[in-house]
Formats: structure tokens, C-alpha cells, sequence
């Protein structure tokens, strides 16, 4: 039910599941998809300056184009050299 769920509780959920410990937040990229471009656009903007109380990681794919400029809080594994150990538990760091 993605396209019934709003970003306001997108990001509801997102806090309360970050209270803890950091995210690794896989099917986000499935709901945004169901959002207009300027909406999702925004809201991937919004995402990254938010101070989120640990650390989410929100991998993209298919809207990796709608994502702010590669910055301190955006990274393109494309141009980044992956490091031997296993990915997923390097991101938990």
C-alpha cells in the first residue's frame, strides 16, 4: 500500500525505527517511487539535512539521479572504490 502512504509518515516511521540504532532502510526507494519527481525530489533533499538521531542509509537505484549532489551525506558507490569487507556491515559502522 506505498501509494497510500504519505512522506510525513515515511518519515515517522524513519525516526521512530532511528531512535536506537542506525538504519539501513531497504523499500524506501519502493514508496518514493509512487510520489511525483519534484515531490520525491524534495523529499530526498529534506532527507539528508534532517538531523536524524543515527545514522539511515537509503539505498537508491532507480531515483539515484533525484538524489542531492554527492556530499558528505550522499555517496555514489560508483565512484567510490568498495572495500573488501562485507558492504553491508561496512555502511553500519
Amino acid at each position: 500500500d506505498a501509494t497510500t502512504l504519505s512522506l510525513e509518515d515515511l518519515d515517522a516511521c524513519l525516526l521512530r525505527e532511528s531512535l536506537q540504532n542506525p538504519l539501513l532502510a531497504f523499500n524506501v526507494e519502493a514508496l518514493i517511487t509512487t510520489k511525483p519527481d519534484a515531490q520525491r525530489r524534495e523529499w530526498l533533499h529534506e532527507f539528508i539535512h534532517k538531523p536524524w538521531p543515527h545514522k539511515i542509509v537509503l539505498p537508491l537505484s532507480v531515483h539515484q539521479r533525484d538524489a542531492p549532489d554527492i556530499g558528505i551525506n550522499v555517496c555514489d558507490l560508483q565512484a567510490v572504490t568498495l572495500p573488501e569487507q562485507n558492504l553491508i556491515n561496512r555502511l553500519a559502522l
